[in-house]
Parts: structure tokens; sequence; C-alpha cells
């Protein structure tokens, strides 16, 4: 009878607890994701007297704030909805994914010098993980908790502008592209006439930026989305960078399978006007992407987190117009200056072990910059 005595006062004891309306919840959840919403409800219903600030993480203002969230916690996974607990001001814990209401009593009653972080394990429970006890810590999460707004800071669209434009000139030097553009117009040069190499060039040009311009707005959307997306990116471009530098030293390896070189080949021996170098310049953008893929996966992440949709549209199209720039000089050497596309083809050849040297040092340096936030 005693411990049936006991065990309701405990529960009377929580129900005031947490209904008391003495706590502050800034949540970042993820509207996309039906079981974050069920815990973010069963939250609520625990704390029915509680105010609820909430941040979505489809938007690129809320995964700014994660992100720099994440960082300071230095956790590898922080599941959804991620909670910032509030008590008269003061952040006393972050809170990731469900948890019980014997979980939260645990929580709201800890004693740790400093906040605590728990997370929801395997087993649907509190887990408590680690103290944030540094002082600056502490109150650069209260702040990134609690803003209404980021501030821009080191995080604007006007600082991805350096970012952006390394990235786009290594992947502008472009061997793949380059060599395909230099073939086509070959072909364009002694089969037609040296007037169409301009018509022609273009029309390449055009087809390529908007081919990756349209590949870039969908991968954009799709980075928002996805949470840690910066790692494999990251991951990516330092092992393609690696793989560079290696060639540098052992010499260049096949980037392209045979069938797409052969298919590509194929396009370019038809073509004979601009309709027909449009449509290689599509073909030749979709098959060559592998080779510029780690700087633009760079670049999209970074537009992704740090700007507004109208503005990473218009940052979109500023990478790539540096990535048709060395395109379009060389078709304006060719017509212009009529230089000979076999003189541009064995410069490249000579050069080609000291630009893979390049491309490498500064994918990884690239990559190594986005992963510790000094872009």
């Amino acid at each position: 009878m005693k411990s049936l005595c006991l065990s309701a006062l405990r529960a009377l004891l929580v129900v005031s607890l947490l209904s008391s309306g003495a706590y502050s919840f800034y949540v970042i959840t993820n509207s996309d994701c039906p079981g974050c919403e069920d815990r973010l409800r069963a939250v609520k219903a625990n704390f029915p007297g509680s105010s609820f600030v909430e941040y979505e993480l489809t938007l690129n203002e809320t995964r700014t704030r994660f992100n720099e969230i994440d960082t300071i916690i230095g956790e590898a996974y922080l599941p959804m909805p991620l909670i910032g607990v509030f008590r008269e001001g003061e952040l006393i814990a972050v809170v990731g994914g469900g948890q019980s209401q014997e979980d939260w009593e645990t929580i709201l009653n800890s004693t740790n010098e400093g906040v605590p972080l728990y997370v929801e394990n395997s087993m649907r429970r509190a887990e408590y993980i680690k103290t944030i006890a540094d002082p600056e810590s502490v109150a650069r999460l209260e702040e990134l908790f609690t803003s209404k707004h980021m501030e821009d800071g080191a995080t604007g669209p006007r600082y991805l502008i350096l970012p952006l434009t390394v990235a786009a000139a290594i992947d502008a030097v472009n061997p793949c592209a380059i060599s395909v553009l230099l073939v086509m117009l070959t072909f364009v040069f002694y089969g037609v006439e040296r007037g169409a190499v301009l018509r022609t060039g273009l029309s390449f040009c055009a087809a390529v930026f908007i081919t990756y311009y349209l590949i870039g707005l969908g991968l954009v959307r799709v980075f928002a989305q996805v949470l840690y997306v910066r790692y494999a990116t990251v991951a990516f471009a330092i092992i393609l960078g690696a793989i560079r530098i290696a060639e540098f030293f052992l010499g260049e390896r096949r980037h392209l399978p045979g069938a797409f070189i052969r298919e590509i080949t194929r396009r370019l021996e038809k073509v004979t006007d601009p309709r027909t170098a449009f449509a290689a310049g599509f073909v030749t953008a979709a098959l060559i992407m592998p080779c510029s893929s780690a700087p633009y996966f760079l670049a999209l992440d970074l537009i992704s987190e740090r700007s507004t949709t109208l503005v990473g549209y218009a940052l979109i199209g500023y990478y790539n117009l540096i990535i048709v720039a060395p395109l379009l000089a060389i078709t304006v050497m060719i017509h212009v200056l009529g230089v000979k596309t076999m003189d541009l083809k064995l410069r490249m050849i000579e050069g080609r072990r000291w630009i893979n040297l390049l491309l490498g040092l500064g994918l990884v340096a690239l990559g190594l910059l986005v992963l510790a936030g000094l872009t």
C-alpha cells in the first residue's frame, strides 16, 4: 500500500512539474519527417503550459542554425526534433529525439554543471551523452536557440563569393570538357568551315551552362533536405583530390567509362551546326559530370546552407558562368585568332600532369576548409 501511494505521489509530482509552464522549448524539427512531428506532439502533450518556438529544418536559415549547434555540441548524430530546454531564460538541457514522461523528469532534475545533452537511444529512452560546460559555448547555444533570425556574420551569401569562385575555377579547368570541346571544334573546323566555329562553340557552351545549371537547381533542393550532407561532399572531394594528386606521380587514369567516351565521340562526329552542337553539349555535360561533381557538390552544399532561394539561384548561375568561361575563351581563340585546335591539344597534354596536381591540391584544400567551417 505504501509503495502504491509513493508511486501515485511521484506521478502527481511529475505531472505538476511538466505542466507548470516554467519551461520554454526552442525546437528544430523537420516537417517532412512524420516521426519527428509525432515526437514533437508528444513533447507538447507533456508540457501543456509551456511555450514552444519551432524552426523548420527545410529552411536555409534553420540549417545554418542547426549546423552551428551541431558543431558546438560535436556529436556525429543528433536526432530530430532537437530541443533547447530553457528555464527562466537559461538553457538547462539539449534534447534530441523523443523522450518519455519519466525521461523528462530525469532531464529536468539533472544537477550537471553546464548543459547536458540527452539523445534518444535504440531503446527509445533518454541517454545522457555529455555536458557542455564551456561558458562561451553555452552562451552561443542559448543565442542560436533563441535568436529569431540568424546574424549574417561570416555565413551570409556575400561570404560565399570567394569559396564559390575557387570551387568554380577548379571545376572550370576540367580536362574532360575542354578535350571534348577541342575534338568537336576540330571536326567543325576541318569538316565544315572556320566561320561555323563561333556559332557551334557558343551553342555548345550554352548547352553546358544550361545543363549544369538545371542539375544544380535539382541538387541544391536535395542538399537542403539531407542532414550531414556536408561530410559526404567533403569526403568525396578529398578522395577525388587525392586521386588527382596520385595521378601526378603515378600517371593519369581514365575517369570516364569507355561506353561514355564512345557515346560522346559519336555525338561529336555529327556536329555540323549550332543545333547539333547544342545537343552534343547537353549530352557531354550530363556524361562528364563525374569529372566535375566534387567541387560542384561542395558549392551546392554551401549555397543550400547559407543563402535564400533566389540568391541561391543567382549563385548557381554565377558558378556556371565561371565553368564555361574557358570553353568560351577557346572558342574565341580559334575563331578570331585562328589558333589551331591541334596546338591547344598538345599544350593541354603537356600540362595535364601539372593540372591534375593543382586540381587535386585545390580540391583537398577546399574540402578541408569547408569541413572546418572557415568558408
